[in-house]
């Protein structure tokens, strides 16, 4: 079944991008500390149960291969999936799996550093594209 990753709707495989693997996508999130008091003649902490549960920024990263058929060609379109990241600070990333759509705002939280290799003919590169979800919704 084909996976498909889109970036404010822009679909990766427009620029020759194949995520390969990813992190923080599926996974649960983190719990925030919950209110807690320490006294000083009481053993342990006490803490609140009666707060609701919150719940930490999510971080997303996804490993992606981009293929093109010339250095040109790659150059160009490296620098076209950049600019989608430059338009604004939040963005939606959404992830199709057959009916499934999971979706996150998200920003970018890392430079993008492509490992290249220059061949003749096919060009490859490869780089981790890592984003938080400062206000997770699906846990």
């Amino acid at each position: 079944m084909k996976v498909k990753y889109t970036i404010d709707g822009k679909d990766f495989a427009l620029y020759g991008i194949t995520v390969t693997s990813s992190q923080g996508l599926l996974g649960g999130l983190k719990p925030k500390d919950p209110l807690a008091m320490e006294w000083t003649d009481e053993n342990g902490t006490e803490v609140d149960d009666d707060a609701p549960v919150f719940f930490q920024s999510r971080a997303i990263t996804l490993n992606c291969i981009m293929t093109a058929a010339s250095a040109e060609e790659l150059i160009t379109a490296s620098r076209a999936f950049y600019a989608l990241f430059f338009t604004k600070r939040l963005h939606t990333l959404e992830v199709s799996v057959g009916d499934n759509k999971l979706s996150y705002t998200v920003y970018l939280s890392d430079k993008i550093d492509i490992d290249k290799k220059w061949r003749q003919g096919h060009m490859t590169a490869s780089f981790a594209l890592k984003m938080t979800e400062p206000e997770p919704i699906n846990q």
